[in-house]
């Protein structure tokens, strides 16, 4: 399953998705030594963007449910895609 929402990208992190342990499992245990593979990579990448914005939000006070639906928010207000969202993200960071 492709991720479409940040909340489809914050359970996959958390509890796993289509029978697949959670990314956050895999990343304390492995590293980053689960991610074979350029596709792979590229896509955590991508996920992480999403994952940090996510937890920044966390520290500022909301909660975990708060912080993903304010994103998920965000995203359908400018109509955007996950990938434009995450690339508008990636634009503010750079400036």
């Amino acid at each position: 399953m492709d991720a479409r929402t940040v909340a489809d990208v914050w359970r996959e992190w958390k509890e796993g998705i289509a029978g697949r342990p959670a990314l956050e499992e895999l990343e304390n245990r492995w590293g980053h030594h689960w991610r074979l593979g350029s596709a792979m990579r590229m896509a955590w990448c991508r996920r992480k963007v999403v994952l940090d914005e996510v937890s920044r939000l966390i520290q500022s006070g909301l909660d975990p449910e708060l912080a993903v639906a304010t994103l998920d928010e965000r995203r359908q207000q400018a109509g955007q895609s996950l990938p434009a969202f995450i690339r508008a993200i990636q634009g503010r960071r750079k400036g």
